[in-house]
Formats: C-alpha cells, structure tokens, sequence
C-alpha cells in the first residue's frame, strides 16, 4: 500500500493525526494485505508533515517516502503543487515505490477554512488526487484529549483561534 499525507502547516493536534494515520495503516494490515511494506508519502514541510515523519520513524513494516518541494525565490508559486504530484505519481528515486501511484491520500488542511482556489497546498493536493483518481479521505477534525488536555490553545479554525 502506498499512502500519500498532506496537511496543514500549523497543525498541533498531533493526536488526532497520529489516531487517523494509525488507522489507514491498521486497515490495511487487518485486511490482509500486507505482502509489501506500506509506503508512507509525506511531505518535508513543519504541522501536519513533521507530525507523520515522527509518528512513522522506525516502525516496522512502513517506509517513509519524504518528498521535497525544493522551494526557491523562483519557484515559489508552484513548488508545492509540482512535489505533490511526484508524490502522488512517486517521482522520486529515493521512493522505494518509484513509478507506482498512491493508492491513497489522507489529507489534514486547515479546519473550518473552505478553500478559495489559491494559497493551500493540501487543497492542491486533494484536487489533483481527484484527478487522478486516487482515494481521499479527510477526517473530520474533532480535538483530541491530548490536546485538549494542554495549556496550548487550540487550532485556529479559519482565523479564530479557539482555547
């Protein structure tokens, strides 16, 4: 299986991302499945991709696939929107899944915040995973304990941060 991940920069909730990951991979196993490593796309970006990077490394039987943007002054407009694509498509030679699709991509944009055509990575993501006709799934966002549990505030839902 291999699993494409895209999120939101400023994600904190690492729970609720970790229980949703958790359960794509524990899917996967539980139906049998598992007659090759499960690869794990993730982007090199801080939120949503540093909390998949963590939770993954080291676990047995999942490879993590990190896929850089390579973002320059030049490119800025478009780097993101070309490195998702190689990761849908694994257009990477350091992906061990080289050259085969992503059978799904588990997106986390922002809460609450609808998408206006410009400025989201993952929104870009999910739309070009459409395309493609890749499976997505977008959680619904629901605190976890953890998090509710901390003296941090809560996730800025759409300009408004919540605590």
């Amino acid at each position: 299986m291999i699993l494409a991940v895209s999120g939101w920069r400023e994600w904190k909730d690492a729970a609720f991302i970790r229980r949703h990951l958790d359960e794509a991979i524990g899917q996967h196993f539980l139906l049998g499945e598992r007659t090759v490593p499960v690869t794990v796309r993730v982007g090199e970006q801080r939120g949503a991709d540093a909390i998949v990077r963590a939770h993954i490394a080291g676990t047995d039987g999942v490879t993590p696939a990190v896929y850089d943007a390579g973002w320059t002054p030049e490119n800025h407009h478009y780097a993101g929107s070309v490195r998702n694509k190689r990761m849908l498509l694994g257009d990477d030679l350091d992906d061990v899944t080289a050259g085969r699709m992503a059978d799904l991509l588990l997106a986390f944009p922002q809460p609450g915040k609808v998408w206006n055509g410009k400025g989201s990575g993952t929104w870009n993501c999910i739309t070009q995973a459409h395309y493609r006709g890749i499976e997505v799934r977008i959680p619904a966002y629901r605190v976890s304990d953890e998090l509710r549990g901390s003296d941090q505030p809560l996730l800025d839902l759409a300009g408004q941060v919540i605590s």
